[in-house]
């Protein structure tokens, strides 16, 4: 505890950085836990399916309702609706992992001159 005591007086001027950086982080780490899950919808009810397995309804995903008024036939619009929520949460985690990293960079730069002085 004393270790944090003292050294957040280097802490304390960058912590709207440090938050910013947090929320990202959490942010990225959702976006790495709902992409398996979007690829096995798009295995479970589009690929299967199209190649005459039967579909497994046991298995219900928490993510189902992104399909759910998409006709059970129609596998191009399951793929296609899935496809771009995939992108898009693919954009997403670029974007916050840009700006994390970069602001993460920048002021680790910030405060080790700050120490350095």
């Amino acid at each position: 505890m004393d270790v944090i005591k003292h050294s957040w007086k280097y802490w304390k001027k960058i912590w709207p950085q440090m938050l910013l950086i947090v929320a990202l982080t959490l942010i990225g780490m959702g976006i790495n836990l709902l992409v398996p899950q979007i690829t096995q919808l798009i295995i479970d009810r589009v690929l299967y399916p199209a190649l005459g397995h039967p579909v497994n309804k046991e298995n219900q995903s928490p993510l189902g309702f992104i399909i759910a008024g998409v006709a059970e036939g129609d596998y191009m619009g399951m793929c296609i609706i899935l496809l771009c929520c995939l992108g898009g949460l693919m954009l997403t985690l670029y974007i916050t992992h840009y700006i994390r990293w970069n602001t993460a960079h920048a002021y680790n730069r910030k405060i080790a001159n700050y120490i350095r002085k």
